[in-house]
Order: structure tokens, then C-alpha cells, then sequence
């Protein structure tokens, strides 16, 4: 579509649906490849990516840079456009990510545009469970409640759920746990220290998901 629009004589502007951090990513892709044209490997050093003050372990980026069956390529390939927009408008805000969007006022890109947060209001409605846990924060205090979810791919084993589970009790704050398990456990509550739910009750909630 730039092409066209540069056919026409009009200006391109990228509308990027992600934040300002994985834009750096997709930034720092073509710049790799002209160096190293390949997918990333698991055993590859950390990586001085635009947008982030520290490095960057290879263990963390998304899946796609390492596939073999074109997730790298096609990466690379959109990234490698983005230079040609007349400006980028992208899903954040000043204040969520104001280092990142620091490193990218300097005329070496397009210009950003934060337009966020872009959120869908007229989504599903909540599940039974969401429900559960929403109507729990709602009868918090305000601002009283510690938030710990590591991401649909955050899993533990016991030893670190118990660790985790102690340090919540000894605390002494409310809490809502976002807790996935590892295959082949499927139940959370197995894992956690013996009579611990009984002695948070009331002031922490554990979830599978949280909305």
C-alpha cells in the first residue's frame, strides 16, 4: 500500500496495532538480518534493542524470529517497510513508555504517533470466573491489591508456587494471583504450602486467568 500511495503522491502512515516496545523489536529486525540473515537462535547473546535500557535475552522474543517456516522472514519483511511511512501511529501513551518513545525521537525513524490505549469497549462479555474476580477487586480498598501474573506462558513448578505463595502470605497484602500450572499438573491448589488458602482467605484470590 505505501507503493500505491506513493504512486498517487500521498503520504503513508503505518497504523501499528502493538506498543512502542515491539516496535523497537520489528526496528532492530532488518538491522540484524543485514548482519546475521537468519532466524534467531536460543543459544544467540543478548541483543541491544531500540526502546529498551537493558539488553535483551533471546529467551524472551516472540516465538516467530525463530521459526524456520517463514515467521522470521515475513518479520523481516514488513520491518523493512516501515522506513518508508511518513509516520508511524502506534497503540501507547507517553506515560506508559516514555523511555522507549524517547529513543525514537531522535530523526532516525518516522515520527511516532501514541494514540492509545485502543481498546475494544464492545468486547465478550466476561466469563462466570471473570466475573468472580472483578467483583473481589471491587470490594478491595482502593489501590490495595498486589497484581502477580507472569503471562499465559509464566508457568512454575511447586517449589517456585510455594516460594511465591509464602512470600505473599508474609506480606501481609491483598493479592490477586494469576497462577498457571505446567503440564502434567493441572491443579494449582496442589502445589501450594498445606492450609495456605485457608489462612489468606479474604485477603487474596488466586485465578487461572484473569481478565
Amino acid at each position: 500500500m505505501i507503493d500505491i500511495a506513493t504512486d498517487f503522491g500521498l503520504p503513508s502512515y503505518l497504523f501499528f496495532t502493538s506498543n512502542v516496545a515491539f516496535f523497537g523489536l520489528m526496528w532492530y529486525l532488518p538491522t540484524r538480518h543485514s548482519l546475521k540473515s537468519s532466524e534467531f537462535e536460543s543459544s544467540d547473546p543478548e541483543h541491544l534493542i531500540p526502546g529498551f535500557f537493558n539488553p535483551v535475552p533471546t529467551c524472551v522474543l516472540p516465538l516467530p524470529v525463530f521459526s524456520k517456516d517463514g515467521g522470521y522472514t515475513t518479520y523481516v519483511k514488513v520491518a523493512a517497510r516501515f522506513k518508508d511511512a511518513k509516520g508511524i501511529i502506534i497503540n501507547t501513551f507517553e506515560e506508559l513508555e516514555p523511555y522507549a518513545l524517547h529513543c525514537f525521537s531522535n530523526g532516525q525513524n518516522p515520527p511516532l504517533y501514541p494514540v492509545g490505549p485502543v481498546i475494544e469497549l464492545t468486547g465478550p462479555s466476561y466469563s462466570d470466573s471473570d466475573n468472580k474476580v472483578i467483583k473481589w477487586l471491587d470490594d478491595q480498598p482502593q489501590a490495595s491489591v498486589v497484581f502477580l501474573c507472569f503471562g499465559s506462558m509464566g508457568s512454575f513448578k511447586a517449589p517456585q508456587v510455594k516460594e511465591i505463595a509464602l512470600g505473599l502470605e508474609q506480606s501481609g497484602f491483598r493479592f490477586l494471583w494469576s497462577l498457571c500450572v505446567q503440564p502434567p499438573q493441572n491443579d494449582a491448589s496442589e502445589m501450594l504450602p498445606e492450609g495456605f488458602l485457608e489462612r489468606v482467605q479474604g485477603r487474596g484470590m488466586i485465578c487461572s486467568w484473569a481478565p
